[in-house]
């Protein structure tokens, strides 16, 4: 079905990255159980799995994504109105609509950057209490403090975005799931 590829032993595996099935584990999980209680065809939970994900589950994931960019632009500064104006712009105007619908795995890596950089922000913001804190406890000059704070922030905000693009996106790792 082009969703898993056989290893030699027979075994099939999913051809995505580890980040986009875990988002889809939940929705397994709940399905298989709702089988082994229910009963049925294997084959028709399945179907009724990628029905869901495509209906609900993948669009959920691409609001997610249209609603962090808004927060990230709204943390930047941006006027409300301007930044729903964007978000709207996002979701209606470029291919995040076309990629929900199709269950493809940007709009994925569209809300794990967007609310990894807000997270990362709304870290920074903290950053004047987190000096104060720290100049108190040590010899260190707040304004220094508060520099480093935000170097380390900010490097584990982009190291979060590459480590979720990493771990979603199939391009990023130049491998190929075919012999």
């Amino acid at each position: 079905n082009g969703l898993t590829a056989a290893a030699d032993d027979g075994t099939h595996y999913s051809v995505f990255f580890p980040g986009q099935t875990i988002t889809f584990l939940p929705l397994a999980a709940v399905l298989e159980a709702a089988r082994r209680v229910i009963g049925g065809d294997p084959g028709t939970w399945l179907r009724l799995g990628d029905f869901i994900a495509a209906m609900l589950l993948v669009p959920l994931i691409a609001a997610a994504a249209v609603l962090g960019h808004a927060a990230l632009l709204g943390a930047l500064g941006l006027g409300r109105r301007a930044a729903a104006a964007s978000a709207l712009v996002l979701a209606l105007g470029t291919a995040q609509w076309v990629w929900a619908t199709a269950g493809s795995e940007e709009v994925s890596l569209g809300a794990a950057a967007a609310w990894a950089m807000w997270f990362g922000l709304r870290g920074i913001g903290r950053l004047p209490e987190l000096a104060a804190a720290s100049a108190a406890a040590s010899d260190t000059d707040p304004a220094d403090a508060a520099r480093i704070r935000r170097s380390i922030i900010t490097a584990l905000g982009l190291g979060g975005v590459l480590v979720a693009v990493g771990l979603i996106h199939r391009g990023t790792a130049g491998c190929s799931t075919r012999r």
